[in-house]
This record gives C-alpha cells, sequence and structure tokens, in this order.
C-alpha cells in the first residue's frame, strides 16, 4: 500500500491537551489499526507535540486540516 503524505496540522493551538469541559471527558476506546497506521499516527503526534490520543482527537473534531493548508 502506498504511504499517505501527510503533513503536520496547522493550527493544533485550537484543541490543547486536556482543553475538555467537565461534561466531556475523555474515556477509554478500544480501536484496531494496523502496524503502519499506528506507526505513522505515532509519527504525526510527535511531529505536533501530541500523543497519539490527542492526535486522533484533532483528526475528528477538525478533520485532517487539508482546507487549512489553502492558505484561505
Amino acid at each position: 500500500m502506498q504511504g499517505i503524505d501527510i503533513k503536520p496540522i496547522k493550527n493544533l493551538s485550537l484543541f490543547p491537551q486536556s482543553n475538555y469541559s467537565d461534561d466531556e471527558s475523555k474515556k477509554l476506546r478500544s480501536i484496531r489499526l494496523t502496524d503502519t497506521a499506528w506507526a505513522k499516527l505515532d509519527e504525526l503526534a510527535q511531529e505536533n507535540n501530541l500523543i497519539r490520543s490527542e492526535m486522533i482527537e484533532v483528526f475528528a473534531r477538525q478533520g485532517l486540516g487539508n482546507s487549512q493548508e489553502s492558505g484561505e
């Protein structure tokens, strides 16, 4: 499988770590990922000074950041 080139996401300050309301605390979840996806997730998280769960939170809340890269 060809790798997807995902660059560090801009404006991650919109979702700083632990910046959740009291009624929206994190809960333990389980997901299945390939070793390749897990490694890429770790790489992206490190590039953005986040942990993997925060990187997933960013994806879910603001997407992959493609609309922000256009500079509009």
